[in-house]
């Protein structure tokens, strides 16, 4: 007569599969916490650099709408420019 060889795993066997399985368990959620903080800190920048480039853009319109306008002399009788600055001169207090 043949002996009949049980089926199933040994206690040794499962062990080893549970620590493989724990292993690549915690692989896999350090590398899920560095996609995440990588995620959060790329989302940070780019809010960042919104802002940045919304105040450039309204800077920018601002300074295409800049036109250069008289205004009234002291006792109103003649036009004197609004801006006495130009490219070569100090401005004038």
């Amino acid at each position: 007569m043949t002996a009949r060889r049980p089926h199933g795993f040994t206690l040794i066997e499962l062990l080893v599969a549970m620590a493989i399985v724990a292993i690549i368990g915690v692989m896999a959620m350090t590398g899920l916490s560095q996609v995440i903080h990588q995620q959060t800190l790329a989302h940070d920048r780019a809010a960042r650099w919104q802002a940045i480039q919304l105040a450039m853009r309204v800077i920018v319109q601002d300074l295409a709408q800049l036109q250069p306008r008289a205004t009234r002399h002291d006792l109103g009788e003649e036009y004197v420019p609004c801006n006495a600055a130009g490219p070569n001169n100090q401005i004038a207090l």
